[in-house]
């Protein structure tokens, strides 16, 4: 005799217990999305896990950890994996850059004469000993005969701004263009105002180059750029462009590099290999 096959109630437990099973993952996967946190009068409340990242990654980006890698560990090896993979590609481009740096020969400027020290005179505030040594530091390496890359690090209020303005004169004097890259439109505009009030009164034409620009004064700028009319521009991503030619640029002032995009920081790569670099970041 033929065996009894499932019967009608057979099926309708099993489509029970496994929509009951269905409806747990469910419940389950959504409550990975919520931390339970306690205050300290011993109320629960569930907030959401991604603020609670988000306000974390803030507060200590160096050593964050997802929270749901502290309650599962599930994914730590792949992150783990992906970071030392990323870290021998970074040493890697570096070897390569440095390597690249040390075989040519860049731009070695004049000591500084009456010229440079009456544009320091004319700053109409104290420097203070570390805006001095910063500057003696980047002039000292500027006027070497390798590539400079110098990283100028300092708090709001450190006065990067007339550091990074004193090596654009020195490049300016020796008869280089300099370019400024910021990673906003207003950043580029405050410091577009700055270099202007700064340099009033000397024979360089500063401009800028960003969305606040006309297309007819762009094509003004970029022209006075390939020709050496403009000495000195400022500008964001617009002047990675290929159509942005500089012929005697030898001094490139990046603030906040680390806001750049992974294209914008492939282009600027080439640029280090080349010129004097000199990089800004609080």
């Amino acid at each position: 005799a033929l065996a009894a096959g499932p019967t009608i109630d057979d099926a309708l437990r099993a489509y029970e217990a496994a929509r009951i099973a269905n409806a747990n993952a469910i419940a389950d996967m959504a409550l990975r999305n919520f931390i339970e946190m306690r205050d300290l009068t011993g109320r629960t409340s569930f907030k959401w896990r991604k603020k609670i990242e988000h306000a974390l990654h803030r507060v200590m980006p160096a050593t964050f950890v997802p929270l749901y890698d502290l309650v599962s560990f599930s994914t730590v090896p792949y992150r783990e994996a992906k970071a030392r993979e990323e870290a021998n590609e970074r040493a890697f481009e570096l070897l390569e850059l440095y390597a690249a740096r040390a075989q040519r020969e860049g731009v070695s400027y004049s000591a500084p004469d009456e010229r440079f020290k009456a544009f320091e005179e004319a700053f109409p505030y104290t420097e203070t000993p570390d805006q001095l040594r910063a500057v003696a530091k980047i002039i000292k390496e500027m006027c070497a005969p390798k590539p400079m890359d110098h990283l100028l690090c300092g708090d709001v209020g450190f006065g990067k701004t007339e550091v990074a303005m004193r090596a654009a004169m020195k490049a300016l004097l020796d008869g280089k263009q300099v370019a400024l890259l910021a990673p906003t439109t207003i950043l580029a505009s405050q410091h577009t105002k700055t270099f202007r009030e700064r340099f009033k009164g000397t024979p360089f034409k500063i401009e800028q180059l960003s969305r606040f620009v006309s297309a007819e004064r762009k094509r003004e700028v970029i022209e006075g750029l390939s020709t050496g009319a403009v000495h000195l521009v400022i500008g964001t991503q617009s002047l990675l462009q290929d159509r942005v030619v500089i012929p005697e640029l030898g001094l490139l002032i990046l603030d906040e590099e680390h806001r750049f995009g992974v294209k914008d920081k492939e282009k600027l790569k080439r640029f280090k290999a080349e010129l004097d670099v000199l990089s800004m970041t609080a």
